[in-house]
């Protein structure tokens, strides 16, 4: 945007100068012009130093060549499109409810939980059971030798319910266990509770950075027509060229505004995609101008 601006502000320094060359115009509106100029070269320097600054880190974070210059495939700002926001919310809560990790783990502790509370009401009715089996050959007899040995095989089976505190420990394992389920349950609420506004929020984010893109474009379209109809009039000796900067500062201001609010768009989207429960690598990126 700063480099499409700066070509046009190159054809309001030129002419500028030439209407004080010709004596129809001041030497301080060319020497305004020059400056508007300068300062736009400027903001274009910076930018393209965060721009190297963001691709050296990018490169680091994916254990790349520093030395290597990150490009994006194209020059101009793309839009991501991972989730239809205009679909309906109670659509998008199913999807976050059925996809979120977090929210699975819950379920999966609650039956766990489920589980320990039927194992604690049944433990008092479910015996120990202990089996023995000893074989060999016995003998004995008076010293100093022994006789008599005989082959002999025994099986001991032995069973035994345990009470705690005369059952009413185990009462009390089963109220705690039942609290863990409980607990369980109103953390699986309060999630659910989470991820329902996370999701409602990023689709309202969208569907407002939607809009916001829309009025941005339309604003450019406005300033696109009108920097080019005063060009023409200028062009044509009417009016003079300092009034192009009043023009041109409109639609530089409308260039980069379209860019900011597609960038706001592009992580709106990205926060909806992981709201419903999407990891960002599975994102199917799709370029829409």
């Amino acid at each position: 945007a700063l480099r499409q601006t700066e070509k046009d502000m190159d054809q309001a320094v030129q002419i500028t100068r030439a209407f004080a060359k010709a004596k129809e115009g001041r030497e301080a509106d060319a020497m305004r012009a020059l400056t508007t100029a300068l300062l736009l070269h400027s903001q274009e320097v910076r930018a393209e130093e965060n721009l190297l600054t963001a691709a050296a880190e990018l490169a680091r974070v994916l254990s790349l060549d520093p030395s290597v210059r990150l490009r994006t495939p194209s020059q101009s700002a793309a839009l991501l499109e991972l989730v239809d926001a205009r679909q309906d919310l109670e659509a998008l809560l199913s999807v976050a409810q059925a996809a979120r990790p977090e929210l699975a783990a819950l379920i999966a502790e609650i039956a766990r939980k489920q589980i320990q509370v039927r194992q604690e009401r049944i433990r008092p009715f479910l015996p120990t059971v202990s089996l023995g089996f000893s074989a060999g050959s016995f003998g004995g007899g008076p010293s100093p030798a022994f006789g008599k040995f005989n082959n002999r095989t025994d099986v001991d089976l032995v069973a035994y319910w345990t009470l705690q505190n005369m059952g009413v420990g185990n009462h009390a394992l089963q109220k705690e266990r039942v609290s863990e389920q409980d607990q369980m349950t109103l953390e699986r609420e309060r999630m659910t509770n989470v991820i329902n506004r996370e999701v409602a929020s990023a689709q309202a984010l969208v569907l407002s950075r939607w809009e916001n893109l829309e009025i941005a474009r339309s604003r450019l379209t406005i300033a696109e027509r009108a920097f080019q109809e005063d060009l023409r009039r200028i062009k044509g000796n009417v009016g003079l060229p300092i009034e192009l900067l009043n023009s041109l500062n409109r639609l530089a201001s409308a260039r980069v505004d379209v860019v900011r609010v597609i960038q706001e768009y592009n992580f709106a989207q990205m926060q909806l995609f992981v709201a419903i429960g999407q990891s960002p690598l599975a994102a199917s990126v799709k370029a829409q101008r």
